[in-house]
């Protein structure tokens, strides 16, 4: 009676592996994938790596010094500036006031060749900062954030 027990658990257990793919419907691609996946070179380039430097000032900063890494997207530019949105938490120094922000572009330089950037607003709320950095002679390709949230 046990070996017929066991035989059917291990029959009915063969069956629900071998049939999974047949009751588990296949993924679809979003539209928001596809348009990720063809537009992934612009946004590869367009990356950017951001290195928080914090020196304590003074004996009563002696917790501000640590250093902070994290990314961002470069989504605007002016005459003078590329502007880069990333996260609050990236460029967060708490309180401590001798911050030093650097950029360094993901698939042009090293992380020893950094530019240097200021932090130009931030929303602790939403985890959103902007950071600015001059031009000089980079040309880098932007994402487009106002198309991207039109056809999402």
């Amino acid at each position: 009676m046990k070996r017929l027990f066991l035989f059917m658990s291990l029959l009915l257990t063969s069956f629900i592996v071998a049939g999974c793919d047949y009751f588990i419907p296949p993924v679809a691609s979003s539209d928001l994938q596809v348009k990720l996946m063809a537009t992934r070179e612009i946004i590869r380039e367009s990356n950017v790596g951001i290195r928080l430097e914090v020196n304590p000032v003074g004996l009563s900063n002696r917790h501000c010094n640590f250093t902070s890494k994290g990314s961002g997207a470069v989504y605007k530019e002016d005459d003078t500036y590329y502007y880069v949105l990333t996260n609050f938490h990236v460029v967060n120094a708490g309180d401590c006031t001798n911050v030093k922000y650097d950029i360094y572009l993901l698939n042009f330089t090293s992380e020893e060749d950094t530019i240097s950037a200021e932090l130009v607003i931030h929303d602790e709320s939403y985890d959103l900062a902007v950071l600015r950095f001059e031009k000089d002679d980079l040309i880098i390709p932007l994402i487009d954030i106002d198309a991207r949230l039109e056809t999402a």
